[in-house]
């Protein structure tokens, strides 16, 4: 595990510590449950984004509590066999690694599993030593906070973890308390070292666009296009934040097309929507290029009102508008740009998908859409035409970091207009 500064997470559990406190005063005793993500033998390991919010750590099959009093004890899951010998890195029960971390304790969950990786499937003996510790604070009448795993697949561990602690712990079901709220609260205002993280991850997207419009003249793959895309990624440590699209043709005007089995055809566009996770932050850049060199006059018309809503709409978006909110339209984004769209044509119902939504630590991010935007919000604007009868697709997307000022383009630096465009994907021909 690389060397790095743990100061941040710390500071944040304090913070979260406080606002329970707060939120519960009359609370003597109580502790927030914070759960890691597992291993797949077929998918790359992520981790979940809450429990690297409040440690930083980048291991699976972990446990943090965290007391009301501000101690916290990191669990780890303990193995026969040696995991150093399967994996590179990996935290001990040493005072080395809890002086790094900046936690009070480390301890083993419960007795040796027969893996040298974790699993949510457990046998209590495994966990036996967290249970006691729950049960403990439970019979004091304490509380235990944890953040409901109910947003599907991405979470899909922790879900069992929960639902297993449970089980095996009775009484801990009517003493558990739902503190996602709070928590999404903390991770959707981002401090200046989050927004530079995204600034990095919209850097590398950027070169990855870049690279795919080299790529892109008639007879090429979408595969071959998806490939220089994350061949990109690769060198540059990063990963893909979601499943990268390249959709030419008629499967532009496919929202989530990610097949990537088709051809490149002459007066055809292409919709490349990629997103580089970088250091755990995710970036969501959507460009739409011409096959052939050029938009043809239909093409160039479509685009040009798409792009106009996405200027228009950034140089709208501040603290106090809503992304998207029925009751208040004309201080909605989402309505707004539908209202730009109409007026051009009554194009809005080429527009089937949000504007856009909140990014960070996960694509899409934790964030209340019933709330306001803040100061501190990071969001996408993502207009888009799709017309399946002319099999034109154009989707224009970029990222926003919200300040008291107004909306700042993190992608500023991507070719956007029409003419940087021709000049991006006609450099390949030359």
């Amino acid at each position: 595990m690389e060397k790095k500064e743990y100061g941040i997470y710390a500071q944040r559990r304090q913070e979260l510590v406080a606002s329970l406190k707060k939120e519960y005063p009359s609370l003597k005793t109580g502790a927030v449950l914070l759960s890691a993500n597992y291993e797949s033998d077929r998918i790359r390991f992520l981790q979940d984004s809450t429990f690297y919010y409040f440690t930083g750590i980048n291991e699976p099959g972990m446990q943090l509590l965290l007391n009301l009093d501000g101690t916290s004890v990191l669990y780890l899951p303990k193995f026969k066999q040696n995991r150093s010998l399967w994996v590179k890195g990996g935290i001990e029960l040493s005072p080395e690694w809890k002086k790094q971390l900046l936690v009070d304790d480390i301890r083993f969950l419960g007795k040796a599993g027969m893996s040298y990786s974790p699993t949510p499937f457990f046998d209590q003996a495994l966990w036996q030593d967290l249970l006691a510790n729950l049960s403990g604070i439970i019979n004091k009448a304490g509380k235990i906070f944890i953040a409901k795993a109910d947003d599907g697949l991405s979470r899909f561990g922790q879900t069992i973890v929960q639902r297993k602690l449970m089980q095996l712990l009775p009484t801990m079901e009517q003493n558990v308390c739902d503190i996602s709220s709070v928590i999404a609260s903390m991770r959707r205002s981002k401090s200046n070292d989050e927004i530079e993280s995204l600034y990095n991850a919209c850097d590398i997207t950027s070169v990855a666009h870049e690279a795919a419009a080299s790529l892109i003249e008639p007879g090429q793959t979408e595969a071959r296009v998806r490939a220089g895309i994350e061949y990109v990624f690769t060198e540059a440590e990063a990963r893909p934040a979601y499943p990268s699209i390249v959709a030419s043709g008629h499967n532009a005007t496919v929202l989530h097309y990610s097949d990537c089995t088709g051809e490149l055809k002459a007066g055809d566009l292409v919709v490349v929507d990629v997103g580089a996770q970088y250091e755990q932050y995710c970036a969501d850049i959507t460009r739409t290029y011409p096959v052939s060199g050029k938009f043809t006059a239909r093409q160039r018309e479509l685009y040009q009102i798409v792009l106009d809503t996405q200027e228009y709409i950034a140089d709208l978006a501040k603290p106090g508008l809503w992304l998207s909110n029925p009751d208040e339209q004309d201080a909605s984004l989402h309505h707004l740009a539908c209202k730009f769209l109409k007026e051009r044509g009554d194009y809005d119902r080429y527009f089937p998908h949000g504007l856009g939504h909140f990014l960070g630590l996960d694509v899409h991010d934790v964030g209340d859409h019933n709330k306001p935007l803040e100061a501190g919000d990071v969001i996408t604007i993502e207009p888009g035409l799709y017309l399946p009868k002319e099999g034109i697709g154009i989707r224009i997307e970029d990222n926003f970091w919200i300040t008291p000022k107004g909306a700042v383009c993190l992608s500023h630096d991507l070719a956007r207009s029409v003419d940087d465009i021709y000049e991006l994907v006609q450099s390949n021909f030359n």
